[in-house]
């Protein structure tokens, strides 16, 4: 799928928000277009990362999260012992991010998509959006949005590959937000391995928490 036409930027849309990631090279902006399967948005972005990818030629151990291992000092912060590290100016809404190459190969890129996620929330407070993402999978069925949530292993990715016959949003991390007071459940692209997605919302009409039975 095509990059951004601006040079070495892919501009990923979540919601009404789009995030703006900088200093890639053209190779790596066409590698996220098509993990995204969304080509880079034409819109101006509401919050812009600078990154620049360090490859030292190391494979470092790669923690399952990379939200309970940031330490922040003022405008700086640090996630997983230096794979990620940088500043965030909220003011501006724009970082300068230094990111390991690791996280951008393979499977590892949905540890990389957690980066994005606090980008999100950056960036929904700067704009007031009322708006979150909810760690889940999204199913529309009857023009009614459901949204089946639990840990890891709960059965997230399995309830999706069931509901194919209708319309799935994602299954893993879609956006809740309100209209006119309202809760919409709202498709992202996260998760690049499950292609059976689509793009879409629906007034979000059920939570259900997931659990396993005895068999």
């Amino acid at each position: 799928m095509a990059a951004s036409p601006l040079t070495n930027e892919y501009r990923l849309r979540l919601g009404r928000l789009v995030i703006g990631l900088q200093g890639l090279s053209s190779a790596l902006a066409a590698d996220l277009a098509d993990w995204f399967a969304q080509p880079s948005d034409p819109t101006a972005a509401d919050l812009t990362l600078r990154l620049t990818i360090r490859d030292d030629g190391t494979n470092p151990p790669v923690p399952n999260s990379l939200i309970l291992s940031k330490h922040t000092n003022g405008p700086r912060f640090e996630i997983a012992d230096g794979l990620v590290r940088g500043t965030f100016d909220a003011a501006s809404g724009t970082g300068e991010v230094e990111v390991h190459a690791v996280l951008t190969r393979g499977r590892l890129r949905r540890v990389f998509e957690q980066l994005l996620y606090q980008a999100f929330h950056s960036a929904r407070r700067r704009a007031g959006y009322d708006a979150g993402l909810l760690h889940s999978c999204a199913v529309i069925h009857a023009g009614a949005g459901y949204l089946f949530a639990g840990p890891p292993g709960s059965g997230k990715t399995t309830i999706a590959r069931l509901s194919t016959a209708h319309h799935v949003l994602s299954d893993e991390m879609p956006l809740v937000e309100f209209r006119d007071g309202k809760p919409w459940t709202v498709g992202t692209p996260f998760n690049g391995l499950f292609r059976e997605k689509s793009p879409g919302a629906a007034p979000l009409r059920g939570i259900l928490l997931l659990a396993h039975g005895p068999a």
